[in-house]
């Protein structure tokens, strides 16, 4: 994929997750999550892709949801990045309050670093719609 194309698809992702967030469309948080994750770690930032699918495993879980792609943007991740620094960086993500990875998704902030205790609540997240 092309740089600029790369871009697009960026900016079109950010505004979905926006969207999805102030709706509290959980369902459309995860697929937004997993997708940026995808793109993430295709542009190669593989650490930050793998924080954020640990984050969208952990949403996964916690509202019942299954995302058909999910399992090959993890392996590839996780291929990438190698066994420890994989995980490292998935139980960062696995621990990030879903406001933070938001954020962090959406503004491309730095990830916190593993062992940070964090909350799956959201008050404005009501679950999949």
């Amino acid at each position: 994929m092309e740089q600029g194309s790369y871009e697009r698809a960026a900016a079109l992702l950010d505004e979905g997750l926006r969207l999805f967030q102030q709706l509290g469309n959980a369902m459309g948080i995860l697929e937004s999550l997993d997708s940026i994750a995808r793109l993430t770690g295709e542009q190669g930032d593989l650490t930050r892709a793998a924080a954020l699918l640990g984050k969208v495993s952990a949403l996964n879980e916690s509202i019942g949801a299954h995302l058909a792609d999910h399992q090959r943007n993890v392996a590839a991740a996780r291929a990438g990045l190698g066994e420890d620094a994989f995980a490292a960086a998935w139980a960062a993500g696995r621990a990030m309050p879903l406001d933070e990875a938001i954020c962090a998704a959406l503004a491309q902030e730095e990830i916190p670093a593993a062992g940070r205790q964090g909350s799956e609540e959201n008050p404005g997240v009501t679950g999949p719609t």
